[in-house]
């Protein structure tokens, strides 16, 4: 028993000083993140990834991410936005990705190339948004927070696509990578490069295919791909751990070659086969068969997602794996011997557990989708004065009508959208309190369940 107990503790050594490169950048225990941005930001995906990143693979870090997105925002909104809807969260972290309002797309319409002054006005906007985010990142190192810059996700101008392009708005938001990077040495921050990385793969999948595209259909805001590449830079760019666990066991000695984020017990071997008991400190990433295979796009199993069994000295054959009661599949020794990787088998009880994890962080990604639709409206339809009144069945109809005439003269599209989001507001604003105690009460529950169980492990020859 002694001697197992110092081999715990040696593993555990081991594996602190693996890490402890990557542990300056990564969230810890008690962080309040706050991710800042427009729409992108708003949508939540991509930070949503990395969210369930960190209840998966830090079950005992209780970190809680703030999403600080609103729609159609640019750095100016943010601003003005800063004390009543970011920094009253406390954070500890902020997250700021910005510019792609800020460029002004329309500026590079090809109707407006040949209009006097434009390149001035492409610039003029460029120049607002270098000084804007610079007080953003100044304000919010002078609030004792630490700051993650990235910088923005890409305009796709190259898709063959019916939505037409306006050429040069990728290019204007290179401008802005390039000034959040120089800002980033200016404040010694670390910064997430999602628009060289994106441009890099997009590119890619363009020439298999001149339609496709990790963008969306409207050039402009990334889909399901795009947030997942954007998840894995940012995982990346912080060094994040690529193993859930590593056991390795010598079978015929019963001897633990490595316990990797697990702790190894009663081990039992012979000429049938193995048995043991295993306590991984992290559970495996469980999105892959939900939508889609990410690594069609990169190698992201391999960098984030090994949950590794290897079991050397089996006698020679093929052995049934089970976990618990579970089937696994039929390995050969030689592949046992070589190494599986539980975290792609979808039903082994570790991967069935993070999947529960994640249908409750979806109900908490409801309720805070419904919150960010409240604040969309007050910062982005309403004005000051309208965001004073309360709206009561009585007045509501009457101001919102009024504050419609205000975009009579846009796109139908645009009106509509408006229309769809004033007539979701009302029915949301009236239940904020109680979204955000649910939307509290569920995240609760996601670090109930996040925890961890022992397992036990069943290698029999097949004879």
């Amino acid at each position: 028993m002694a001697k197992r107990k110092i081999l715990h503790v040696i593993v555990w050594t081991l594996l602190l000083a693996n890490e402890a490169v990557a542990q300056s950048s990564l969230f810890n225990d008690g962080d309040r993140v706050c991710f800042i941005g427009n729409s992108i930001t708003m949508n939540g995906r991509y930070h949503n990834y990395i969210q369930l990143y960190y209840v998966t693979r830090f079950p005992d870090r209780k970190i809680q991410f703030f999403n600080c997105g609103i729609s159609g925002d640019d750095s100016g909104g943010i601003l003005e936005r800063m004390e009543s809807d970011i920094l009253i969260h406390k954070p500890t972290w902020t997250v700021l990705m910005v510019g792609m309002n800020d460029v002004r797309r329309s500026l590079y319409s090809k109707e407006r190339e040949a209009e006097p002054g434009i390149k001035e006005k492409r610039q003029d906007a460029l120049n607002i948004y270098f000084r804007n985010v610079d007080s953003i990142v100044s304000i919010l190192v002078n609030a004792n927070c630490k700051v993650v810059l990235q910088t923005p996700s890409i305009y796709d101008q190259t898709a063959v696509l019916k939505t037409p392009a306006n050429v040069g708005v990728n290019d204007a938001l290179g401008k802005c990578a390039a000034f959040i990077k120089e800002t980033a040495k200016k404040y010694n921050l670390f910064v997430v490069d999602y628009w060289t990385r994106m441009n890099v793969i997009n590119a890619r999948v363009q020439q298999k295919d001149p339609g496709a595209t990790i963008v969306g259909r409207d050039r402009v805001h990334p889909d399901v791909h795009g947030h997942f590449v954007m998840g894995n830079e940012f995982l990346k760019t912080q060094q994040a751990p690529a193993y859930v666990s590593v056991i390795s066991i010598d079978a015929r000695k019963r001897k633990i070659k490595m316990g990797e984020q697990c702790l190894l017990d009663d081990i039992k071997s012979s000429n049938e086969g193995i048995s043991f008991t295993s306590l991984e400190a992290s559970l495996p990433y469980p999105l892959l068969a939900k939508d889609f295979d990410p690594d069609s796009l990169l190698a992201f199993t391999n960098s984030f997602n090994k949950e590794i069994v290897q079991i050397s000295k089996l006698k020679k054959g093929n052995y049934l794996l089970k976990i618990d009661t579970a089937f696994i599949g039929n390995y050969s020794a030689k592949e046992l011997k070589e190494g599986i990787n539980l975290a792609k088998i979808t039903s082994t009880p570790q991967y069935q557990h993070s999947e529960k994890i994640l249908n409750i962080l979806y109900e908490y990604w409801g309720y805070v989708r419904k919150l960010r639709q409240i604040k969309y409206v007050e910062y982005q339809l309403m004005d000051e004065q309208m965001r004073e009144i309360p709206l009561t069945n009585e007045n509501s109809r009457e101001l919102i009508e009024k504050r419609m005439e205000k975009f009579k003269n846009q796109e139908k599209a645009y009106v509509d959208f408006y229309q769809r989001n004033f007539n979701e507001y009302l029915v949301n604003k009236p239940m904020e309190k109680e979204l955000l105690i649910k939307a509290e009460e569920t995240f609760s529950k996601v670090y109930e369940v996040n925890k961890p169980k022992k397992h036990d492990y069943q290698l029999a020859l097949i004879k």
